[in-house]
């Protein structure tokens, strides 16, 4: 992300393509091996980091859905158990492949954008709940969320390079 936050709703659907393209710069088709081991502690790769982008990135578009109908976002699991939500996320998207880690990828921010673009000005404007179970504007969800993917981002590219 810039240095100046998106304000808009429109340059906030903006913003998730162009953060979206710029990651994938980085670390998309043959930029770098996903299959390096990022975290040892997963343990995960950064095929695997991906997929855990999209757990999140996939909460965020039911949170937005959510919002946009009017009700409370419900995460579903408890607090105490983010991680174990995080690790079996994983899991899951890494039984369905490699290809299929990175199209979910691609079409969640796709969704995100069109669920962004679908708020009323009202909507946009108001409170909600994050999958985090903060509760705060659609700007600050989206800007926490694309800061949470670059992060990850940065930690693959320099796992990478070393």
């Amino acid at each position: 992300m810039g240095e100046q936050l998106p304000v808009s709703q429109s340059e906030w659907a903006a913003e998730i393509m162009i953060v979206h393209d710029a990651i994938w710069s980085r670390v998309g088709g043959d930029t770098i091996d996903l299959s390096t081991l990022i975290y040892a502690d997963g343990p995960w790769t950064g095929l695997d980091i991906i997929a855990h982008l999209s757990s999140w990135n996939l909460e965020t578009l039911y949170s937005l859905k959510a919002h946009s109908r009017q009700e409370q976002y419900a995460v579903p699991w408890p607090p105490e158990d983010e991680d174990r939500f995080n690790r079996d996320e994983v899991e899951h998207r890494r039984l369905l492949g490699a290809a299929h880690i990175e199209i979910e990828w691609h079409q969640l921010h796709i969704q995100m954008k069109e669920a962004v673009l679908e708020l009323t000005p009202e909507q946009f404007q108001s409170h909600m709940m994050f999958p985090w179970r903060e509760i705060g504007s659609v700007s600050h969800l989206l800007k926490e969320i694309l800061k949470h993917e670059q992060q990850h981002v940065d930690d693959i590219v320099r796992s990478v390079r070393r």
